[in-house]
């Protein structure tokens, strides 16, 4: 009713208030009693935290319906990463979206003693103060895909200013508009261009704790069916390594925004992201094909990225995902 009375106007919102008077005002009541708003979200988000780190699941307040997935499977609550001796450190990045009533976290996974570490990425929904969702990204076996990602997430100390800081009213985006600038990344990753992305000039992007942009020291996987050297793909910026056409060649799929912080100017999406679906290699302008190396297979992976938007530019991203086992696994939070 409410929704209706919006949108036919002042008039009829005071007839129907009327009306109807103390069924609205109960009503209303009822639903801030219910509302989870900004500090709301992050409680609960520090709360999962703070029972996955003390390995104690029982003590959060889910409802008996929970669903609860790791990497895109199904599991029960207290199983996976639940059953590890490891603890959420220092490094966090916050999203809150009392809209629809859902938090997200990137954080930091460390076991005690151990050299290295790993990222965690998390989803919850909350209804009626109890989590009635839980989605998880947990990286396994990074440093076969390169050692750098084995141990890159334990130097991760402070995220990242930017996603921490509460944007000035005329610095913020609404809501629909920063949707569509999250959209626009995942539409030039598959368009191979970055002349439709919102890209900042300052752009950075970290995926599992490692630079993947603006860093000379990494190596992408592509090679030249000539042999000839490569383009610094790492030592480019965000829009320079799209407009290369790099990632021309891969898919994506399940793409959901799941969290729009408006406050923070982040945007939370889950994906999974599939190499070399498309073709073998790729046009790079101004220099020519560029190719997996032989012997390469798709390699699909599990996603949740952060997107912060200010002045209706993304200038930080943040990424945590991992390998999936095999390329038929879809996510168990898409519909058909």
């Amino acid at each position: 009713m409410r929704g209706k009375l919006v949108k036919f106007g002042h008039g009829v919102a005071m007839f129907a208030a009327i009306s109807v008077g103390g069924a609205v005002a109960g009503g209303a009541r009822a639903e801030a009693a219910n509302a989870c708003n900004r500090a709301c979200l992050d409680g609960f988000v520090n709360q999962y935290i703070a029972a996955l780190s003390a390995h104690d699941y029982r003590s959060l307040p889910v409802a008996p319906a929970v669903k609860y997935t790791e990497n895109d499977v199904v599991l029960k609550l207290g199983e996976g990463i639940w059953q590890s001796k490891g603890a959420i450190g220092g490094y966090r990045i916050y999203g809150a979206d009392p809209v629809a009533g859902e938090a997200a976290f990137l954080g930091v996974y460390k076991q005690p003693g151990a050299s290295d570490a790993i990222m965690f990425g998390l989803r919850l929904k909350i209804v009626d103060r109890k989590i009635t969702e839980i989605e998880t990204i947990v990286p396994h076996d990074l440093a076969a895909i390169n050692p750098d990602f084995g141990r890159a997430a334990a130097h991760l100390t402070v995220a990242r200013p930017g996603f921490g800081e509460v944007l000035l009213p005329f610095e913020r985006s609404p809501r629909a508009t920063m949707i569509a600038i999250a959209n626009s990344y995942y539409d030039g990753i598959e368009g191979g261009t970055g002349e439709i992305v919102a890209f900042a000039d300052d752009c950075h992007r970290i995926e599992n704790g490692i630079a993947t942009t603006g860093n000379p020291t990494l190596i992408y996987p592509l090679v030249s069916p000539t042999g000839q050297k490569m383009p610094d793909f790492g030592e480019m910026g965000c829009r320079a390594q799209f407009n290369t056409r790099m990632y021309g060649a891969d898919s994506i799929t399940g793409r959901r925004v799941s969290v729009v912080d408006e406050e923070r100017g982040t945007v939370f999406v889950f994906a999974q992201y599939h190499t070399f679906t498309k073709a073998r290699c790729v046009d790079v302008p101004y220099y020519g094909p560029a190719c997996a190396p032989p012997g390469a297979g798709t390699v699909s992976l599990a996603m949740l990225e952060a997107h912060h938007i200010k002045n209706g530019k993304i200038h930080e991203q943040e990424s945590v995902w991992t390998v999936l086992p095999g390329n038929h696994i879809k996510s168990p939070w898409v519909t058909p």
